[in-house]
């Protein structure tokens, strides 16, 4: 099991106050990071707690997963195509054109 494996099952007993005071500025340096490794298994940790956070932090989760979708490194690209479309980041209904990768 991978470190981003262990995390994303520790945010499935999170309560939503908890995924928004850790996990959430967890994700956001991850996924910000310098290096494309951290980037990488950030993509992994957007599924567990994307139903569980209000909208607005949807839209904001949304957004830092198409800048991964987006990344320079294809490594971080393959990951991010990987987790699209798991649970409710990305629905089937939404139509690609939409998205901002």
């Amino acid at each position: 099991m991978t470190a981003a494996e262990s995390i994303a099952k520790i945010a499935e007993v999170l309560s939503t106050p908890q995924i928004e005071e850790f996990y959430i500025p967890l994700l956001k340096r991850l996924s910000q990071g310098k290096w494309f490794t951290s980037r990488t298994s950030s993509a992994a940790l957007y599924p567990p707690v994307y139903s569980k956070v209000l909208w607005s932090i949807q839209e904001d989760l949304q957004k830092g997963f198409a800048t991964l979708g987006a990344d320079d490194t294809p490594m971080v690209r393959h990951a991010a195509a990987k987790w699209l479309g798991v649970r409710d980041i990305y629905p089937v209904s939404v139509p690609i054109e939409t998205l901002a990768f």
